[in-house]
């Protein structure tokens, strides 16, 4: 929560969070959701499909 705007105007800091922003170094955000077509998986993951 420290990342976003609100909690960092209001006092959060992100280095009173190491842990936290140790595992949030290692996420990834995919945008899926049920309207996406496989195409468009594909292209937001940065794959190559071939065939």
């Amino acid at each position: 929560m420290p990342m976003l705007t609100l909690f960092r105007n209001l006092g959060y800091h992100m280095e009173d969070y190491p842990n936290t922003y140790e595992l949030y170094k290692g996420e990834i955000s995919l945008p899926i959701y049920n309207g996406l077509t496989k195409e468009e998986i594909v292209e937001s993951l940065g794959l190559r499909v071939e065939g």
